[in-house]
């Protein structure tokens, strides 16, 4: 297993706070990420959720190069189709690809101080029938984990910036980052501009490493936004969101390692300015672990995860738990990343109305190192 020093690994976790999938590429040569992914959710009690079955099919790429010392490139994005088949026989889809993010980073001061500077492309179908907007926000509910949850959002710009300070056994880093959103026309019925709220993310990590082989790190972070717009009037007033999650790694025998980690995040109230109508507070706590076994040329990748979900109205609560195992076989600079993953819980649709809910992942991940 490659070793990684207190800083990079920090770097990398800091990392995670802007959302790029591409930023979690391996670094030092360039490498290629894409794959095939089905996912699939069905209620036990369709008469009270409404519909049969909720499925999403996406195929997410990747690409990161060096372009001189110290400065990289990365691209990520995804295609995406979801399909949502109602009681009534009915069935709405909504497919192609979503926005495309390019993000150019330098490493100021090599794994301690690193400044980005990103783009988010609106290559994403950003503007919706009233079909497909009930669609995207079945697929983009809390509880339900899908690969992809929004197909465009009209763009945008941001600047990150993250320093990392080792000291002996710990390493500290900060990273914050302001997003601009970019206007667009969400609603196909109607010609209204849309601008969603500036976004100011900031994220504080500590890490240990304990022993030779045994490593634990807390994240603390927040996102503060301002009002969405529509033609320039306040017209949606988000909720701050908070996170916390702690990991801790170690090794187990010889050749594998584990980690088992836990968290939360909290997002306060939201109103809606003209219909003075508050959303309830809602709260999304995850707890899990996996292991990395080595298995002749392969890598044997089991992991096990739950998710629970509260909202203060209790409408679309529950929890979902998660079992499943990948395969990292190398052939030559290609991985390719066979998964399977089994999921399985209770949702409160609403007072005194709750359903099962079950569902399964299957894919295939390729990484090309160049």
């Amino acid at each position: 297993m490659t070793r990684i020093t207190g800083g990079t690994a920090l770097v990398l976790l800091l990392a995670s706070a802007v959302g790029a999938e591409a930023q979690l590429l391996p670094g030092g040569s360039s490498t290629l990420v894409s794959g095939a992914y089905f996912e699939s959710y069905e209620f036990l009690d369709p008469a009270l959720a409404g519909f049969e079955r909720l499925s999403l099919i996406s195929a997410p790429f990747g690409a990161r190069a060096p372009l001189i010392d110290r400065l990289g490139l990365e691209v990520s994005g995804s295609f995406a189709r979801a399909e949502v088949e109602y009681t009534d026989g009915t069935e709405v889809s909504l497919s192609g690809l979503t926005d495309t993010e390019v993000r150019l980073s330098f490493d100021v001061v090599p794994d301690r101080v690193t400044l980005s500077a990103g783009i988010l492309l609106p290559t994403g179908n950003s503007t919706h029938s009233e079909d497909e907007a009930s669609l995207a926000g079945l697929i983009a509910a809390d509880l339900i984990p899908f690969r992809v949850s929004n197909w465009g959002s009209g763009g945008g710009a941001g600047l990150i910036s993250t320093l990392v300070v080792p000291a002996g056994d710990f390493a500290f880093g900060v990273t914050a980052g302001y997003t601009i959103g970019r206007e667009f026309e969400p609603a196909e019925e109607e010609e209204l501009a849309y601008r969603p709220g500036d976004e100011l993310r900031v994220r504080v990590a500590v890490e240990r490493t304990i022993g030779s082989s045994a490593k634990a790190s807390l994240l603390l972070g927040g996102q503060v936004y301002r009002d969405d717009e529509f033609a320039g009037t306040s017209v949606f007033q988000p909720g701050n969101r908070f996170e916390g999650m702690g990991s801790f790694s170690f090794a187990v025998g010889a050749g594998s390692a584990g980690v088992v980690y836990g968290g939360l995040q909290h997002r306060g109230s939201s109103t809606l300015v003209l219909e003075e109508l508050e959303t309830p507070e809602q709260t999304l706590i995850l707890t899990g672990g996996g292991m990395r076994i080595p298995a002749g040329f392969a890598t044997f990748v089991p992991s096990v995860d739950l998710r629970l979900f509260r909202r203060d109205d209790g409408v679309g609560q529950g929890h979902l738990t998660s079992l499943g195992a990948g395969l990292e076989w190398p052939f030559g600079q290609l991985v390719a990343i066979p998964a399977l993953r089994a999921r399985f819980g209770e949702v409160l649709l609403w007072e005194d109305a709750e359903s099962s809910v079950r569902g399964v992942e299957a894919g295939l991940g390729v990484r090309l190192s160049l």
